[in-house]
């Protein structure tokens, strides 16, 4: 029997398996053949866990990561603290795990595995 997937499981084993190269700045990026050549970390979360990515969508919503089981605290803004950065940023996250993923997909430069292995890190308590 298999152990049922955790919240946390649903967002990082997308991570730690990707199937598309790591982008920044959007959910998904097409060619001018409407083929997808690369999706950022939610990207990845969103099209493997069924969630909608449609061509204007560009975040996923805290109601996004409630439905993956995200505890509310988690998923809604101002509940997580800061995500110290480095001295050369200049960044004010009150903190969501979104805001948290799109940090260090667009501004710290983390892989996709990183990603997973800092939420894993920092979140393994509260499954």
């Amino acid at each position: 029997m298999s152990k049922e997937m955790t919240w946390l499981d649903k967002i990082c084993y997308p991570l730690e398996h990707p199937k598309y190269p790591q982008i920044k700045q959007r959910l998904v990026e097409y060619d001018d053949n409407g083929e997808i050549i690369g999706k950022c970390a939610r990207g990845e979360i969103a099209c493997q866990n069924n969630i909608s990515t449609d061509f204007w969508k560009t975040i996923l919503t805290p109601e996004d990561f409630i439905k993956l089981g995200v505890p509310c605290d988690f998923a809604v803004s101002d509940y997580l603290p800061f995500l110290d950065t480095t001295p050369d940023f200049d960044l004010e996250i009150n903190s969501s795990i979104g805001d948290y993923i799109i940090c260090m997909n667009d501004t710290l430069d983390f892989t996709e595995p990183e990603i997973a292995e800092f939420l894993r890190t920092t979140f393994e308590d509260a499954v």
